[in-house]
């Protein structure tokens, strides 16, 4: 399989957890341009799915005790991350 030869098989189920939930991005009226700024910086030229990733990843990265915060800071869906934590602990 395409995963075991390119060692990808993490990568695609946090993907697929991550097109199974919620959009992770949130944009208030008030700070559209700060959220804008923030989620730019996970942005892929590879496509939608990396950026996912980045997303993920970045989440994933963040010590579970400021992962809230960090949301917050990043104008990302709590919950679609819960998602994505789930499958990757599973």
């Amino acid at each position: 399989a395409a995963s075991k030869q390119h060692s990808c098989g993490e990568e695609a189920l946090l993907v697929l957890a991550m097109l199974s939930s919620e959009p992770p991005f949130f944009s208030p009226r008030d700070k559209k341009q700060e959220a804008a700024s923030s989620h730019a910086r996970f942005k892929s030229m590879h496509g939608d799915h990396l950026t996912l990733l980045n997303v993920c990843r970045a989440f994933l990265d963040t010590p579970l005790k400021q992962r809230a915060e960090w949301c917050a800071h990043n104008f990302v869906n709590m919950r679609s991350m819960r998602h994505c934590e789930d499958i990757h602990t599973q």
